[in-house]
């Protein structure tokens, strides 16, 4: 049976730059929608990658720095770092690349708030543990079969939600597109575990929700 693919992706990292910084957390919800409903799975890859070490200067995760205003925005501390249990970095890169060689499939569209900065990160990952990231993410990966040319879209909710409120359906905030203010506007509701807040997976979430009540608003269904 026919089915359109989403995946939605969220990362949190240890900064913005990705030369430097490096992944903390991905989180992605699979969406396969089917014309007599859909399919969910959800996962979360933690990216428990090197020991937080206190060097002269900055913060450093491993060989990477740590930018602190980051780690507030995500719920991570320097404290819960040195807690978390420590993962190789090359079973964390074939931990993700199984993942994305998985769900990726072709077709699939990956959805985020600025996905070009997440599929970034983890490229950057990738090709740092022996990965040729640009052929698992650009479209050039060799499968399980052998086959190559898997071709992905990209939707940037930022975006979509940009042009909903510029065309007078929705109100952002201050008009920006940031994923709160997204979700103010839909009226989406945070959800309760505090836990989860912030974190790439609680963040994909959101964007789900987001995602499809915006398509609604744009492709509204018939009634029958």
């Amino acid at each position: 049976m026919k089915f359109d693919r989403y995946i939605f992706l969220d990362t949190e990292t240890t900064g913005l730059n990705p030369l430097e910084n490096s992944l903390l957390e991905v989180g992605a919800v699979i969406v396969d929608e089917y014309e007599d409903g859909n399919k969910v799975e959800v996962c979360r890859l933690i990216m428990n990658i090197h020991p937080l070490t206190d060097a002269k200067g900055p913060l450093y995760w491993g060989p990477t720095k740590i930018d602190l205003a980051a780690l507030a925005l995500n719920g991570y501390t320097a404290k819960s770092l040195r807690e978390e249990a420590l993962i190789d970095p090359k079973d964390s890169a074939a931990t993700l690349a199984d993942f994305l060689v998985t769900y990726v499939t072709p077709g699939s569209t990956i959805i985020a708030c600025n996905p070009e900065f997440d599929i970034t990160f983890i490229k950057s990952f990738l090709t740092q543990n022996g990965y040729e990231a640009a052929e698992i993410l650009g479209g050039k990966y060799a499968d399980r079969n052998g086959a190559k040319g898997i071709k992905y879209k990209s939707v940037d909710l930022a975006n979509l939600a940009w042009f909903i409120h510029n065309a007078g359906y929705i109100e952002l905030e201050d008009g920006k597109p940031s994923l709160d203010n997204i979700c103010k506007a839909l009226g989406i509701s945070a959800y309760a575990n505090p836990v989860l807040r912030h974190s790439a997976l609680y963040d994909t979430l959101l964007a789900m929700k987001a995602f499809f009540e915006l398509r609604d608003i744009i492709s509204p269904e018939e009634e029958e």
